[in-house]
């Protein structure tokens, strides 16, 4: 159910009310990625700053930031989201959360373009990393930022937010020695050790405020006086079975955004604006309402005319069928990358002959023209990395010694790396090991009919090249604790990763499935694998100890030969001061992805919007609608960059 505030001002001109603003799919909108919170590095902090590269494109949009909002004022806008209403949770640790991306405010933005981080909610001035003493300090602007409820956030706030996080892992796998919460707007994390200079960033500064702390503080007491194991992993197991309804969002004010839950139906919540945020009269309407839809539900709307904007290009297949005025406004490279998650569980999914000959099969330059449309990004290199991390940290010389698998396909020598796996193909044109066996395993994708018909077309080559894929959907929270703890019917997946802070984290980091993922941080005791010299990881067979080559590329092992621990090897790299030591590590791993191809790259996400160019400006040269990946849209909705236009 929404207000009585329905009427556009622009139907001054002729204009019937607009539904507005949609968020196409979940998928399609943010990635498998965007669906949840953050991935979390394994301290609670998760990622929200990076670059999308520029190449912004406004398609002859022109520059209207100077126009007000009282053209749209006292006007309602309605997206679309993935999640039914009635089966959202809002707990942020809980599994099918949603509308995130409208309530939760950020503590500070940042992207690996900017000198400096866009404050929000911190104060610039007061919140720094001081290396002398490991210490991040943070400070709350005074006064300035409120809960939904009136009441004001708080250094407390973050603080509770943190240690809730924090005091759910063992002790042993901690990375803060101190957590001080020093005054009413201040607090401050003391490390337990160095953290190497490529990766300090600027901390914790953005992460999102999901929960208040009235309500994260009775969660934190009961942390705090845990004794045992497993009294902890207890409470952490209640605090992730927690259901926040929508209803219970809204009776206790917890949005920190702009944006606050005021009602709802069995397919809609709406939003109204939080007149205390700072950024609330930058917006040209007072009303936002989240739809649910999927797949050919929202195609009809925007076929329709009854949608102005949307995450990612505008779909070529709606051209000729909807408004001529819908158009992309924007896109850029992302940090992100669509990819394939191996778990080597299966016996020939943990041989790498057959990894590469499934990654070598593949059409990219297809696939990416499915995802993005014509002309989209292709990714060059097997280096784990994005294109704009490789520049950054590998250098130009290093990227072109890695092995150059073909981006077009082809079938012959994936044919060769077959055999090279001990691998032949038989009467029925199957291939099959030594034993017999033919190559039989589950291919499992999101649900969502984006991904399906993404991994139907994968699932159709692997198929035609003798391999026995089971084709499977999963929906997101279902694939999560499975990659994460090795349960579940997945062998491979179609996953993404990469999008953050644009350093090695988000691409070699052992921690989550997002990332290179060995263990599981609160879970898995590493430390312990390590003691027992254990050398491959119980989640997904992946090594722990591998054989890697020492020039880049040679993964026929003509040449010489090095030992490499990843798990240690990323402890190393974590805590070193030495930046020429730093980057070596980066190229090890780098070398191991090519050589091993635990997750290949499929192809770059996109950070691109498409909108309605006659009645709404979208000022082209904004640098949120470019360098902060995955989040085009939400931040358009957050910071008020869309305005009315002139008629």
């Amino acid at each position: 159910m929404t207000s009585d505030k329905r009427t556009l001002e622009i139907n001054k001109h002729g204009v019937s009310r607009r539904q507005l603003l949609a968020l196409t799919t979940a998928g399609m909108a943010t990635g498998i990625a965007g669906c949840a919170s953050s991935p979390d590095d394994g301290n609670g902090n998760g990622n929200g700053n990076g670059n999308g590269n520029g190449n912004g494109n406004g398609n002859g949009v022109d520059d209207t930031s100077d126009l007000g909002p009282e053209d749209l004022m006292d006007s309602t806008v309605d997206v679309m989201a993935g999640t039914t209403p009635e089966e959202v949770n809002m707990n942020r640790f809980g599994l099918n959360t949603g509308y995130h991306w409208i309530v939760r405010e950020y503590p500070a933005l940042i992207t690996t373009s900017m000198d400096e981080p866009e404050w929000i909610i911190y104060d610039g001035e007061g919140s720094y990393y001081d290396a002398d003493t490991l210490t991040w300090h943070h400070k709350v602007k005074e006064d300035e930022y409120f809960w939904a409820d009136g009441d004001p956030i708080t250094a407390e706030d973050f603080y509770t937010w943190f240690q809730v996080n924090q005091l759910q892992n063992p002790p042993d796998q901690r990375w803060a020695e101190e957590v001080n919460l020093v005054n009413e707007w201040e607090w401050e994390i003391v490390a337990d050790s160095p953290t190497n200079p490529l990766i300090q960033g600027w901390g914790n500064i953005t992460e999102r405020l999901a929960l208040n702390k009235g309500y994260e503080r009775e969660w934190l007491e009961r942390l705090e006086d845990v004794s045992t194991d497993s009294e902890r992993e207890e409470i952490s197991a209640d605090i992730t079975n927690t259901r926040i309804t929508i209803q219970d969002f809204i009776d206790n004010g917890m949005s920190s955004s702009v944006w606050a839950p005021v009602d709802w139906d069995e397919r809609s919540v709406t939003f109204e604006k939080n007149e205390l945020h700072p950024w609330a009269d930058s917006f040209a309407y007072d009303e936002l309402v989240a739809h649910t839809c999927d797949g050919a539900a929202c195609d009809q709307l925007i076929e329709n005319d009854l949608i102005d904007i949307g995450t990612n290009r505008f779909p070529e297949e709606l051209r000729g069928v909807s408004p001529d005025h819908l158009q992309t406004i924007t896109e850029s490279r992302a940090l992100g990358s669509r990819n394939l998650y191996f778990r080597y569980l299966n016996d020939h999914m943990a041989n790498r002959w057959v990894r590469r000959a499934m990654l070598t099969v593949l059409d990219l330059t297809f696939l990416v023209d499915f995802w993005q449309g014509e002309g989209g990004f292709i990714k060059q290199d097997q280096s784990g990395m994005d294109a704009a991390a490789e520049a950054r940290f590998l250098g130009p010389d290093f990227v072109d010694q890695l092995y150059d698998y073909p981006i077009e396909g082809d079938e012959e020598l994936a044919a060769e790396f077959m055999r090279e796996g001990g691998y032949e193909r038989n009467g029925d044109g199957l291939w099959e090991n030594g034993d017999g066996e033919t190559v039989e395993f589950d291919f499992v994708s999101p649900t969502g009919s984006l991904f399906t018909t993404l991994a139907s077309a994968i699932n159709d080559v692997w198929q035609g090249f003798g391999l026995e894929p089971d084709y499977l959907t999963r929906d997101f929270g279902y694939l999560v604790p499975n990659l994460q703890d090795g349960t579940g019917d997945i062998d491979v997946t179609l996953w993404a990763t990469g999008w953050g802070r644009g350093d090695p984290r988000d691409y070699f980091s052992p921690v989550n499935p997002f990332f290179l993922h060995l263990y599981t941080l609160g879970t898995d005791d590493h430390e312990a694998w390590l003691d027992e010299g254990l050398e491959v990881s119980p989640n997904n067979g992946r090594p722990i100890v591998v054989e890697i080559p020492e020039n880049p590329g040679d993964i026929y092992l003509e040449g010489p030969t090095k030992e490499v621990n990843l798990i240690e090897m990323w402890d190393e790299f974590v805590n070193t001061q030495d930046e020429e030591a730093s980057i070596e590590i980066i190229k090890d791993f780098a070398t191991y992805f090519n050589y091993d191809l635990p997750r290949p790259d499929l192809f770059p996400q996109v950070n691109a919007l498409w909108g309605n160019t006659r009645d709404f400006a979208f000022p082209d040269d904004h640098p949120f609608y470019h360098e902060v990946p995955d989040r085009t849209q939400h931040l358009v909705h957050r910071f008020g960059v869309m305005q009315g236009r002139e008629r």
